[in-house]
């Protein structure tokens, strides 16, 4: 939290959620927090792309176990049910604006931004293995049993699962930078090259700049950890996007 907020307090309930947006709630009977929770928007993008990583990198600490599962899951309804484990009551120190008279921040993420910073924070921390990934041959046609649910267009899943595959090192180094910095712009101008090659013909990009890193990140992710995958081939009945 900013400094000043719960009068100096380090830690703040977060109420994170997933999939659905931000509404009001009563508190539960009872409630340590009553009213005192504050439903808050993020002001800008920057503000926004920040805060978000702040609790992506909060989740894995504390949460980190079902993190792994919530991106390693092919089912909508395992993702259902992990949903609360990683979303939910959560003490974390973030970045948001808050006052004196609150003791929580509700705060709402759409699901494929924090899938990607939750796979960003995963990669840091096994920097040394995903440094291995060579860079592979462009294929004909990309598919992956985790589009269904990232909540993405599915082509712009299939591009950056490309992208993952032909320039990884470029990936890694787009996640090592902060959002909405110079390193970051920096980063995406040296993918450019990457990206163009990717695209299915006829698909122009159109994606801003938060939700193209976070399909990026995911993608690698998926790459390194499930190698298996990477021969999967698309049922004929799967719907497009």
């Amino acid at each position: 939290m900013r400094k000043g907020f719960l009068g100096g307090a380090t830690l703040a309930v977060l109420l994170l959620n997933f999939g659905s947006p931000l509404v009001a709630a009563d508190p539960p009977i009872g409630s340590r927090l009553g009213d005192r929770t504050e439903k808050q928007k993020t002001k800008n993008e920057k503000e926004s792309a920040l805060t978000a990583h702040e609790l992506a990198g909060c989740i894995i600490v504390k949460r980190g176990s079902a993190a792994r599962d919530f991106l390693d899951s092919r089912s909508a309804e395992q993702l259902k049910k992990l949903e609360p484990k990683i979303g939910g009551d959560l003490d974390c120190i973030a970045n948001i604006q808050g006052n004196d008279l609150v003791e929580g921040v509700q705060v709402y993420y759409p699901d494929d931004i924090m899938r990607g910073d939750l796979a960003e924070e995963l990669l840091k921390r096994n920097r040394s293995q995903v440094q291995l990934l060579a860079a592979k041959p462009i294929q004909r046609t990309y598919y992956r049993p985790w589009y269904a649910l990232t909540g993405r267009h599915v082509s712009l899943d299939e591009m950056a699962t490309c992208v993952a595959d032909t320039s990884p090192a470029g990936v890694l180094a787009l996640v090592s930078t902060q959002p909405f910095t110079d390193d970051e712009s920096a980063a995406f101008g040296q993918l450019m090259g990457a990206m163009g090659p990717c695209l299915v013909a006829g698909t122009k990009l159109d994606a801003k700049r938060e939700p193209l890193r976070a399909a990026l990140a995911e993608a690698l992710y998926q790459r390194a950890y499930h190698p298996e995958e990477e021969s999967a081939v698309a049922p004929e009945t799967a719907p497009k996007k």
